[in-house]
């Protein structure tokens, strides 16, 4: 053998192990499709229907499996049982939040969504206290309060108008209002270009953060590069613009927190000055409380936001159902305000609320989870650190939990004689565990009582008698439906 033949076969023995060593999986990891070299699993996972390509994924590879995407592994939990055993009984151990190349490119400084250890219970704990103490007092009237302030300011902004037209942007102002109402201590007008720029710019960010951070997991070297080749510095560019213009709605004094009703805002500057008077080692600081709030508003616009409009997207679609809910309200309430007490008074409208959410879950991979140290799960390896995705949407379409999850069918959370709800265990489009959704309580609310009142006073009706929209939405920060028209006629009491 010559040495251009030994030459030859060093070559193709050292690509082939390249090869194999870039898509072989780390013994002991959950199952999941063959890998690529450097892209991992990207091919497989591409698609317009994400949701429905990892649902085919968990009927071939099981509850738990794995993807990789580039060199980021990735575990997918599926189903009731699976994130129950994580999330729950295993939730000390999976509270942790994943730190990605891209992470490190463009999230300095990660808020309370993304904080772990010491700095996320400081924060949730405190947030939590504030949220309360806001919103929560005399039962949540404080709360009820602002959201019919908001909800009646729609009901008569879009009363007068004729013809069919979107509610994207009403909706969004409405709920933006409650959420800076008591973050801020400050409410737009409708068509406010600036509140309306900042949460389409919000959620430009999320998706293309999807795309940038798949790009950084598939080829690390990018992000090194002195060159913005995957685009990450425009992704800060907005992420900035957004934080920068929540500033100016910041108090600029701990005497602020004198002038009116107390805010979020204005009760962690307090904590800011107290700890710093106090001489505290801790993580309230004046730039964690900017991003901080900065998260509450982004997570408390987007979700109930969508979720509405998701709402009236499927009332037109099913008229039957809007009727049944308009006759119940008007026969409980007639011209009445609806409070979130009286649900209970509404067992069919409060099954349409919750039927909304099961059929299109506000987050339906929920946020990122890590392992702090390895685990074993089910006989799986989960690697220290590596990244946990939660699809909640698999719990609330699965069949074996649901009859038809596919049809919107809000009698499935009724008792025989329909004058109960009955919400079963696995009902959990807010996640589970200790780092579940913080802000359940007030997006349930706004929720129930945007979509009572909205029926209470309108016929939502769709553009042509018979149009069916496109049901699928886009995924970002939410789950959000394509942009649609209806048309509104007023109720006659």
């Amino acid at each position: 053998m010559d040495v251009q033949d030994i030459t030859t076969v060093l070559v193709f023995l050292v690509t082939f192990l390249l090869a194999y060593l870039a898509t072989r999986r780390r013994r002991g990891v959950p199952p999941g499709p063959p890998l690529f070299p450097i892209v991992g699993n990207l091919p497989q996972l591409a698609s317009r229907d994400v949701l429905g390509r990892l649902n085919g994924f968990r009927k071939t590879y099981g509850d738990i499996f794995a993807l990789y995407v580039g060199s980021e592994l990735t575990i997918f939990l599926n189903g009731y049982d699976a994130l129950y055993k994580t999330l729950v009984k295993n939730g000390t151990l999976f509270n942790a939040r994943p730190r990605s190349g891209f992470d490190a490119l463009v999230v300095k400084n990660p808020g309370i969504i993304m904080a772990h250890d010491q700095l996320w219970k400081e924060q949730r704990q405190f947030i939590q206290a504030a949220i309360h103490r806001v919103c929560m007092n005399n039962s949540g009237e404080a709360l009820e309060n602002l959201v019919h302030r908001e909800v009646d300011a729609l009901v008569e902004e879009i009363g007068e108008i004729d013809g069919q037209f979107d509610i994207k942007d009403f909706i969004n102002v409405a709920i933006a209002n409650v959420t800076c109402t008591f973050l801020y201590g400050t409410r737009f007008n409708f068509g406010d270009s600036g509140i309306l720029r900042a949460m389409s710019t919000l959620r430009d960010s999320t998706e293309d953060t999807m795309t940038v951070t798949t790009l950084c997991n598939c080829f690390p070297a990018l992000g090194k590069l002195p060159f913005d080749i995957v685009g990450a510095k425009k992704i800060i560019v907005r992420y900035h613009k957004v934080v920068d213009y929540l500033r100016q709605f910041l108090p600029k004094s701990e005497e602020e927190e004198t002038k009116g009703e107390p805010t979020v805002a204005n009760m962690y500057l307090d904590k800011v000055v107290e700890c710093v008077r106090d001489g505290r080692k801790n993580t309230f600081t004046h730039q964690q409380m900017e991003i901080t709030l900065f998260d509450m508003f982004g997570a408390g616009t987007e979700t109930s936001a969508n979720t509405i409009r998701w709402g009236l997207l499927y009332l037109t679609q099913n008229l039957d159902v809007q009727e049944r809910m308009f006759h119940e309200i008007s026969g409980v309430l007639g011209n009445k305000q609806p409070s979130y007490a009286v649900r209970n008074q509404l067992p069919y409208s409060h099954a349409v609320q919750l039927e909304v959410l099961r059929c299109r879950t506000v987050a339906p991979l929920g946020v990122p989870h890590s392992v702090r140290r390895d685990a074993i799960i089910d006989g799986f390896l989960f690697p220290e650190n590596c990244t946990v995705m939660t699809n909640l949407h698999s719990v609330n379409v699965d069949s074996n939990l649901w009859q038809d999850p596919d049809l919107f069918h809000p009698e499935r959370f009724l008792n025989e004689a329909l004058d109960e709800v009955i919400v079963p265990k696995h009902f959990i489009p807010f996640s589970v565990g200790p780092r579940s959704c913080l802000g359940e309580t007030i997006a349930r609310v706004e929720i129930f009582i945007f979509l009572v009142t909205l029926v209470q006073h309108f016929k939502i009706l769709p553009v042509k008698e018979g149009f069916s929209p496109d049901m699928n939405g886009s995924l970002g920060l939410t789950w959000a439906p394509e942009n649609f028209k209806i048309i509104i006629e007023k109720r006659k009491h």
